[in-house]
């Protein structure tokens, strides 16, 4: 059911005049990303790793 909900918020159509996405929104990303992946694994003080990995990584994707 959540699948589903995902996959529909997903391929909703982008309002007309949205700009393209291009590379540099990718590249934006993957440091994003990559912060996230960098942040998790070297400090050691992060209370709830996952919950904050999992929530950092949705700001993320959201950005897109």
């Amino acid at each position: 059911m959540l699948r589903e909900d995902l996959r529909s918020l997903w391929s909703e159509p982008r309002p007309p005049g949205a700009p393209a996405r291009v590379r540099r929104d990718w590249a934006l990303l993957a440091v994003g990303l990559t912060g996230v992946v960098l942040e998790a694994v070297w400090r050691e003080n992060v209370v709830w790793r996952p919950v904050a990995v999992v929530f950092a990584v949705w700001l993320c994707l959201l950005s897109l």
